[in-house]
């Protein structure tokens, strides 16, 4: 039996969980923007001109809104094209805007090849993450698309944990 079905989650989303802001219902424009698939492929350049364009304005109206210092993450995410740069360029820019910090320690050690799979797969086969987890220290997790949220949940999960 697979250690990942032998791990489920444990921690929801915490109780005082504020409501999660987001800047589109769907993502057909952020993925027709010219960047996008380079910059799902690794191109940090292309993260940020595509960032820069559609969210920018987004960024700076709500990150104002959370608690300076906080440490700003995203589920590290390897595509079958390459490594996600706009993620990790989301969270950067975040921080820039209000002082805080980006962890790019703790990190996904399962492939879980969640693009394109189903409901059933995603279910199955979850996120897993290591690295310390600084006590005491609020998080804000990022993500460029939502589908069903396992990974976003499951790195939740692990920093409750």
């Amino acid at each position: 039996m697979s250690n990942v079905l032998c791990n489920p989650r444990e921690y929801g989303f915490a109780a005082d969980f504020a409501e999660p802001y987001f800047l589109f219902t769907d993502d057909v424009q952020f993925k027709a923007h010219a960047d996008y698939r380079v910059a799902k492929a690794g191109d940090q350049v292309a993260a940020l001109n595509l960032v820069w364009d559609l969210t920018v304005e987004f960024l700076i109206d709500t990150v104002r809104k959370l608690q300076p210092k906080v440490i700003y993450i995203s589920p590290f995410a390897h595509e079958t094209t390459g490594d996600n740069a706009i993620t990790q360029v989301l969270a950067a820019i975040c921080a820039e805007i209000v002082g805080g910090t980006v962890d790019n320690k703790i990190v996904q050690v399962t492939r879980i090849f969640h693009n394109g799979a189903d409901q059933m797969e995603r279910l199955i086969t979850r996120a897993q993450f290591e690295c310390e987890v600084l006590r005491g220290k609020n998080y804000v997790l990022i993500v460029d698309v939502v589908n069903m949220g396992s990974s976003l949940t499951n790195l939740a999960d692990y920093i409750q944990k």
